[in-house]
């Protein structure tokens, strides 16, 4: 029963650290374009091909480390199927 309680108060913790995050964001981005002059379209798409790019970047530079091209392959060419 404990086990719950506490699974429970992570899971509020985290969407608690969530919602702040999301703020912040947004927040972040409404100066960007207020700063850039940019539209919020732009703006917005601009953040999305930016968060998309991250994990496939990660994945390249971890497969560069390991001397093993073919992961960084293996994902380039299933992220674009």
């Amino acid at each position: 029963m404990i086990d719950f309680v506490i699974l429970g108060l992570i899971f509020a913790g985290s969407l608690a650290l969530l919602a702040k995050a999301s703020h912040l964001t947004i927040t972040s981005i409404e100066e960007l374009v207020e700063i850039t002059g940019l539209s919020e379209a732009s703006a917005g798409f601009v953040i999305l091909a930016v968060m998309t790019s991250i994990p496939e970047m990660f994945v390249a530079i971890f497969s560069v480390l390991q001397e093993a091209p073919g992961i960084s392959v293996g994902d380039i060419l299933g992220s674009n199927m």
